[in-house]
C-alpha cells in the first residue's frame, strides 16, 4: 500500500521532528510504504527552517516544492501538492503532526478500501494539554437533504476540548481529492478550508469518515497565523463566511485546475444556517497567490 504525503510549511519549527517520524512510522510496516513526503514551502525565510528543509531534502522521499507567496495560502498549496502527487492514495498532513503506524494503517487501509470516501482523523491530542487549541470556542457543521434543498448549518461545537477531529488530516484517493477539485484558493489566515473541503465533498455525495488518533505539537498562535493581521479566531470567522457564502452560490468544486465558473457551479438550492456570532465576520478580499511552485528534484 503505497501513499504520497502533502504537507504546507513555512516558516515552522517541526519540519524535521515531522518528517522524521514519518519516515520512522513507515520503515516499521511492512505492507504501507510513503513513496512521497511532498513539502510545499510557501517561502520559508526564518533560518532555522531552512535549514530544516535543507536536512530533510536529503531523504530520497522527501521532495521540496517550492512555492513562494505572500501570506500563507494553504488551500493553493495543498493543491501544488496534489499536482505534483503520484501515488493512488494521498495523505494530507500538517506539519507539527505526530503520527503513529496504527493510525497511518487505519487510515489508509480504508481509504484504499473505500475510493469514494474521505477518512480525517476521529481526534487530535496537544502534546501541552493547556495549549489555546484546546480552549479556543470551536463551531461544527451539518449537512442533511430534503426533497427541495440541502441544508448547511453552522453551530456552535460544545463537546470536550480535549477530543478535537482533525478535518485537515485526511486519507483518501488521489482521483477523489481531484473530482472534487482539491482545495479552494480563497481563504485568508488561519481556518475551516479544511472543513470547506468537505462540505463540498459531501454536498457533493460523497461519504466523510472518522477515524485515528494523532498528536499535535502544541504551539502559540504566533504561529498559528504568523502572516496575517487577523487573530486566529478572527481568520477562522471570517473563512466560515466565505465558505457559506459559496456554497450558497453553488461553489462545490475546488481551485486545482482552472474551469470556467458554469463547470463548476452547483444548480440546485442550498440553504445556508448559522449562529448570530458569525454574523459580523465580513470577510474582505485579498490578493491570491500567482507565482509557479519549483521541485527540489528539478533543482
Amino acid at each position: 500500500m503505497d501513499l504520497d504525503v502533502i504537507i504546507p510549511v513555512k516558516d515552522r519549527p517541526t519540519v524535521e521532528q515531522c518528517v522524521a517520524t514519518l519516515l520512522k512510522e513507515s520503515d516499521r510496516t511492512p505492507n504501507f510504504k510513503l513513496r512521497q513526503i511532498l513539502l510545499c514551502d510557501g517561502g520559508s525565510t526564518n533560518a532555522d527552517c531552512c535549514a530544516q528543509l535543507t536536512k530533510v531534502s536529503q531523504q530520497s522521499q522527501v521532495n521540496i516544492l517550492q512555492c513562494p507567496h505572500k501570506g500563507f495560502n494553504k488551500g493553493w498549496l495543498l493543491n501544488q501538492g496534489l499536482l505534483a502527487a503520484t501515488e493512488l492514495l494521498i495523505l494530507i498532513s500538517d506539519v507539527d503532526i505526530v503520527w503513529t503506524t496504527k493510525t497511518l494503517i487505519e487510515l489508509s487501509q480504508a481509504a484504499a478500501q473505500n475510493p469514494y470516501t474521505f477518512y480525517h482523523i476521529q481526534s487530535v491530542q496537544e502534546s501541552q494539554f493547556q495549549n489555546i487549541a484546546v480552549q479556543r470556542s470551536r463551531y461544527a457543521y451539518c449537512i442533511t437533504q430534503s426533497l427541495t434543498e440541502k441544508r448547511v448549518e453552522i453551530y456552535a461545537d460544545m463537546t470536550q476540548a480535549q477530543v478535537r477531529p482533525g478535518y485537515g488530516l485526511l486519507c483518501a484517493h488521489r482521483e477523489l481529492l481531484e473530482q472534487v477539485g482539491g482545495y479552494r484558493h480563497d481563504f485568508a489566515g488561519w481556518g475551516w478550508e479544511d472543513q470547506d473541503l468537505l462540505m463540498r465533498s459531501q454536498l457533493l455525495g460523497y461519504a466523510i469518515r472518522a477515524l485515528g488518533t494523532v498528536t499535535h505539537l502544541s504551539h502559540p498562535d504566533t504561529h498559528r497565523n504568523q502572516f496575517s493581521q487577523q487573530c486566529p479566531q478572527q481568520s477562522r470567522d471570517r473563512n466560515i463566511r466565505r465558505c457559506l457564502d459559496g456554497l450558497a452560490q453553488g461553489k462545490l468544486w475546488g481551485d486545482l485546475r482552472a474551469t470556467s465558473t458554469a463547470e463548476r457551479t452547483y444548480a440546485g438550492k442550498i440553504s445556508i444556517h448559522y449562529p448570530p456570532q458569525l454574523h459580523h465576520a465580513a470577510y474582505p478580499d485579498h490578493p491570491l497567490p500567482r507565482s509557479s511552485c519549483s521541485s527540489n528534484e528539478s533543482a
